[in-house]
């Protein structure tokens, strides 16, 4: 099946019949051709003589031969966004399988990423430019946000978006340096690479499985990182701390390692040199809204201990719930209380 844009009739809403391509000389407006007449625009150095004619290929064509040359009989996956797959690549196939080669094992169309529902291009001027995106937004942040909905739907792209996945870093970035902190060290990058897929969490092998589906993958990521959270919440309290750390560092290995299957483990390359967090203008603004959390939650934090020292419980487990219904999650220690973002 070509995909749920095509109709009972076979017409493709992304890839419309253009009439422009009628003419006499068809059976079909939706015929291509293998070998184009030239016209008088064209580069006298873009036509060839042949038996059947003097000439150049058609832009389908084209494609086959190149892909043949470079990649011969056959390769894993060709992409290319919806737009392309009829007429172009139906044509590519046919006319490659008809020279005798084969065509490649997989064929993936992605949507487009949409500003106010319209596809972006250069023709609508309504693209944005990667410089310009990055000098608002660290380069993590982009390239979550970008793979944030699985390749075959489309992508609003919005303050939202960007918001969203910035929040994710932070959530991210959080869990992964309080587990290596608790467990006495980082586990190095070799080891995370080394874990193979079929180790990794069921769930998110389920949803790489699903067609790709990278944000049942993104949920399997959070639901480890709150399970981890909770570990780091009770490991005071544990008598078996070695046992409990190693329960830690079990999650925060999970973590890295499917986030390094996504390109998206903030403690690979190129992260670590470029920074994951870092980007440009949004860095500091960055900070400065985390500092001003920090100072607010802290004020929560000193009053909710105060009202324990009073023996007044009921307003502790105010402040507490509060927190946490705000996304806040408060971690008691022998050395005082923490928060991070759940």
């Amino acid at each position: 099946a070509m995909g749920p844009s095509v109709d009972s009739a076979g017409n493709d809403k992304y890839n419309p019949v253009d009439p422009a391509d009628m003419s006499p000389d068809k059976h079909d407006p939706r015929d291509f051709a293998l070998w184009k007449a030239p016209k008088s625009t064209d580069p006298l150095d873009a036509r060839w003589n042949t038996p059947f004619g003097t000439g150049r290929p058609g832009w389908h064509i084209e494609c086959s031969a190149m892909s043949h040359r470079y990649l011969k009989d056959m390769f894993d996956i060709h992409g290319g966004g919806l737009d392309l797959r009829f007429p172009h690549h139906e044509n590519e196939m046919a006319q490659t399988r008809a020279a005798g080669y084969e065509s490649a094992a997989r064929w993936m169309h992605s949507a487009w990423v949409t500003a106010k529902g319209e596809k972006m291009s250069k023709s609508l001027g309504n693209g944005l430019s990667v410089p310009a995106v990055l000098a608002e937004n660290s380069a993590w942040v982009v390239r979550y946000a970008l793979g944030s909905v699985q390749y075959r739907s489309m992508l609003e792209w919005s303050d939202q978006t960007l918001a969203e996945a910035k929040s994710a870093y932070d959530r991210v970035a959080n869990f992964i340096e309080r587990a290596g902190a608790a467990v006495g060290e980082q586990p190095s990058h070799e080891e995370i690479a080394s874990i193979s897929a079929d180790a990794l969490p069921a769930d998110f092998i389920a949803a790489m499985n699903d067609d790709i589906n990278v944000s049942g993958a993104s949920a399997a990521i959070f639901t480890a990182i709150r399970s981890g959270n909770t570990l780091l919440s009770k490991l005071a309290d544990r008598a078996d701390s070695d046992a409990a750390k190693a329960e830690v560092r079990e999650v925060l290995v999970n973590v890295r390692a499917m986030l390094d299957t996504l390109g998206l483990d903030p403690l690979a390359e190129p992260w670590v040199n470029g920074g994951a967090a870092g980007g440009a203008a949004g860095s500091d603004a960055d900070s400065a809204e985390h500092e001003a959390l920090d100072k607010l939650v802290s004020g929560q934090l000193t009053e909710r201990a105060e009202a324990r020292k009073s023996k007044d419980f009921a307003k502790a487990d105010a402040i507490r719930d509060a927190l946490n219904a705000a996304g806040i999650a408060i971690e008691d220690s022998p050395q005082g209380s923490t928060w991070s973002l759940k």
